[in-house]
């Protein structure tokens, strides 16, 4: 065929893009009169009562239309071209390249339409609206780019095969029937709508309506994308590239990580609360604060008989702080590194239970769960990426944990495979960050009967690797915490109160409570009470424990939203406003109950298909969801925080199902002559044979757990102290030496006459989180809290950290240089304790606060 050869018009395939542009006309003509239609801009108006910039919003539109009548005349024109839908080989090329660019497309338009609430990238929902009929012509035309495919370019026959949906197997209706009946049991007795208040917190941070319908999107272009690919023929590079697990992989952790990081740290919340002077910086508050704090005596060594709580998170922020010095940002940052990687591991475990799209609507709608939380951080207590607790790296190491069961009992070798390492170390690590998730120590012993059942050989060794590797890694906080107690504990003895305290509190027991000295004494009394609890009160104890339960299984639900029925604004449905999740918040209607049904029925379809593949893997990962929250709820914990480690595994679910569903649905609608099942992002797990064993990885593996668990008496033994435990005397003689260089030079004699007398505290050590407050401020009303009630004198409040404690001190002067982690003195009495009466903040240039009371006359250094 010649270069400029006239291409037959009457050709199908010429007659088929001919109409296929004209439809694209004619929705370009409806998407103008769309935004014509909408509410004019009088004041801004140059023609026929239109502004500049709407008129301009029309050349977009009818871009498509013009640019395709135009490669439609280049077509008829140009032989190669031509050969581009015609010549074997070419055609192909010209197809899958319409299907990625109408995929591209259409995927693109769909991110804009609902991220620019999820993300609140504009205010002005004019902005959105006048936009939309723009998006909505170019979404429809990579739509019909993709399906020009196999309607045209590769037209499919239509199969008369029917196509059913498993929905009538017995699994199916057991799980559909078990949910409805836990449902309406709730609704009958109000359990876990208002346990008794022990460590309840708000419920769960649900998904967005919007949210959802976007998965649906997303799912359904894949869908239509896979079917169009199939009626292709050939291959493809993609379809034998064997890294393409890997690559989703890493391209999912980017992406949470972009997402994430793009949102603004919490204005205000009451573990990261607004900012102060002196240095108007983020700092930790209460439970993040203690973690944080902490995890600055493991940087600077300051932990000699010091017991610390959670001590893998606070070895995990202290290699933070090494790498990226103080900053609240920084340290949120590389954390959130390592937390993005939670949507890649959902990946690996939808892909092994389901297929490669079904871990990618599982990771989307983990990342867009997590913007939620964060964007709810200023109107609610909730735990996020942004803060520095420990719930999202439980839920991570959670995670890992259910996806090496689920390759564990999909392992078809006959050996006792290396899974088991690794779950005894993962469970370590898992004790480390929450002591009551030693309910997982039984609970993988049990498992390992279940995978080596009638093996008693095999059940023995497991078990016998499992406990040594779980014993060995914890052996190192034990003997530290022994060294120091006295007991082999894992936390500090003293945070075993709390525990009793859960187990009596609103019951009629009437419990004596002795005084104790030892912590050995400690750990008796208070395991003596939880026992005299569990004889005397087991019926309402239990009751205690059934309701929250109960509200873990309500806060896990609902993730998935009900309220079409409360007829709000559509804006409520795409973007977080307000806490409306605290409580349940669904008004009983008929459309609720509705939503209700759907949601559940979609869930009982993805464990049914998930149990049809691999029975193990949905009866493990829900049995690991029941432990998690049976380890909660015993002492009495329910609530977001406390559930959150597992209640993604409902996610999975429900994500399934919907794949299911809209799999079925485009078989009924296009052809089951394509077997859209068969490609590779749509494709299930394949069960492979066990291979050899990898000791190097092994090795490996078992290093980062050695380091991991040991961090803190490895820390304790092999580096020494950043601030030496030097005499006092020698701190006092630093201090004048900066008192006699400065304004109240005059002072010299009467602070050294106070340094040395014995009841003075005198501290020397890196100074953290520095806030000013002036009179009256504070954060709760606490009148007994001197440091961070609301008081009727201005101060300034921070930690120190080498001689560690907690610091005030009476000052009028909120504009000093206080830089977060600089070299710091105090002077104060211990006795009684109404702040320190003298700071110096060593900088460059060094200053020096006396306390008000002093500089007022109603203070004096020298102490009768």
């Amino acid at each position: 065929m010649e270069k400029n050869q006239t291409f037959n018009q009457k050709a199908p395939i010429f007659i088929q893009i001919r109409k296929f542009l004209n439809i694209i006309l004619l929705q370009s003509f409806a998407a103008a009169i769309w935004l014509l239609a909408l509410p004019k801009e009088a004041e801004h108006a140059v023609l026929l009562g239109y502004s500049l910039k709407k008129l301009a919003l029309l050349l977009p539109i009818f871009m498509l239309p013009i640019a395709g009548y135009l490669f439609l005349l280049l077509l008829g024109r140009n032989a190669k071209l031509q050969e581009c839908f015609q010549k074997d080989g070419k055609r192909e090329k010209t197809a899958r390249s319409m299907i990625i660019g109408g995929v591209f497309v259409s995927l693109s338009i769909w991110i804009f339409a609902f991220f620019f609430h999820f993300l609140r990238w504009s205010e002005d929902i004019g902005i959105y609206l006048r936009l939309l009929p723009i998006l909505v012509s170019y979404l429809v035309f990579g739509i019909q780019a993709i399906v020009f495919v196999p309607f045209f370019l590769f037209k499919v026959k239509r199969s008369s095969a029917k196509t059913k949906l498993d929905q009538n197997s017995p699994v199916f209706l057991i799980v559909l029937g078990t949910l409805m009946v836990l449902l309406l049991v709730i609704e009958l007795t109000g359990l876990g709508k208002s346990p008794v208040w022990v460590s309840t917190t708000t419920l769960g941070i649900p998904l967005l309506e919007g949210q959802i319908w976007f998965l649906c999107g997303v799912i359904a272009l894949m869908v239509l994308a896979m079917f169009a690919w199939s009626a292709v023929p050939g291959k493809t590079k993609w379809d034998s590239f064997r890294h393409k697990d890997i690559l989703i992989f890493f391209f999912l952790w980017l992406m949470a990580l972009m997402i994430w990081m793009s949102l603004p740290l919490p204005e205000h919340n009451y573990f990261a609360p607004s900012v102060r002077a002196p240095n108007f910086e983020k700092y930790p508050f209460s439970d993040a604060e203690q973690y944080d704090y902490n995890s600055l005596y493991v940087y600077f060594g300051s932990i000699q008989n010091f017991v610390i709580s959670k001590p893998l998170y606070v070895s995990f922020l202290a290699i933070l702080h090494f790498i990226g010095g103080f900053s609240y940002t920084t340290t949120i940052f590389l954390q959130t590194i390592v937390l993005a990687f939670f949507p890649s591991i959902l990946f690996l475990i939808g892909k092994e239970l389901h297929s490669r799209l079904g871990g990618i609507g599982i990771a989307i709608l983990v990342i867009l769960r997590e913007v939620n939380a964060i964007q709810a951080s200023t109107i609610s207590n909730v735990s996020n990426s942004k803060l520095l607790l420990s719930d999202l790296p439980a839920t991570l190491v959670v995670a890992i944990m259910v996806l090496v069961i689920i390759r564990w009992f999909k392992r078809s070798d006959q050996r006792v495979s290396h899974h088991v390492f690794i779950l005894g170390g993962l469970t370590a690590v898992l004790n480390l960050m929450r002591i009551q998730t030693i309910m997982f120590i039984p609970f993988i012993l049990l498992l390992t009967v279940m995978r080596y059942f009638k093996k008693p050989k095999k059940i023995l060794y497991a078990c016998a690797v499992f406990l040594l590797t779980v014993g060995t890694l914890l052996a190192p906080t034990l003997i530290r915490n022994h060294s120091i107690t006295g007991v082999y504990w894992l936390d500090n003895p003293s945070s075993s109160s709390a525990l009793y305290s859960f187990f009596i509190r609103g019951s009629e027991m009437d419990v004596e409570i002795p005084d104790v000295e030892t912590s050995q004494d400690i750990l008796d009394r208070n395991f003596s009470i939880i026992s005299q609890s569990l004889s005397q009160n087991f019926s309402q104890l239990m009751a205690f424990i059934l309701d929250n339960v109960f509200r873990n299984l309500i806060s896990t639900i609902l993730i998935f939203p009900v309220r079409l029925g409360n007829s709000l604004p559509l804006i409520e449905y795409v973007r977080v406003t307000q806490p409306f999740w605290s409580e349940v918040y669904s008004q009983p209607n008929f459309l609720n109950t509705v939503v209700v049904f759907v949601n559940i029925v979609i869930i009982a379809l993805g464990y049914f298909t998930v149990h049809k593949r691999s029975h193990w893997s949905a009866f493990t990962a829900f049995l690991v969801y029941l432990v998690y929250n049976l380890s909660s709820a015993v002492v009495r914990l329910s609530g977001w925080r406390f559930i959150q480690p597992v209640d993604w595994i409902i996610i999975v679910f429900f994500v399934i199902g919907l794949v299911e569903i809209i799999k079925w649905a485009a078989k009924k609608i296009f052809s089951n002559d394509i077997q859209i099942t068969k490609e590779p992002l749509v494709m299930g797990s394949i069960d492979k044979p066990g291979s050899h064993r990898n000791y190097l990885g092994n090795i490996i593996v078992g290093i980062v757990f050695v380091i991991s668990c040991a961090f803190i008496p490895l820390r304790e033994i092999l580096f020494p102290p950043l601030y030496a435990d030097i005499p006092q005397s020698e701190i006092c003689k630093e201090i004048e030496a900066y008192i006699k260089n400065s304004e109240y030079s005059e002072l010299t004699g009467s602070i050294n006459t106070f340094c040395a007398a014995e009841d003075v505290r005198i501290f020397k050590g890196a100074g953290f989180y520095p806030r000013f407050f002036k009179e009256g401020e504070g954060y709760y009303d606490r009148s007994y809290d001197p440091y961070f009630g609301y008081q009727e004198y201005a101060r300034l409040v921070f930690r120190m950290v080498g001689q560690n404690g907690k610091i005030y001190i009476k000052t009028e002067n909120p504009d000093l240089n206080f830089e977060n982690g600089a070299l710091v003195y105090a002077l104060g009495r211990i006795e009684p304790r109404p702040g320190v009466q003298l700071v110096i903040i060593a900088t460059q240039d060094p200053q020096i606060i006396i306390s008000t009371p002093i500089l007022t006359g109603n203070d004096v250094f020298l102490i009768d």
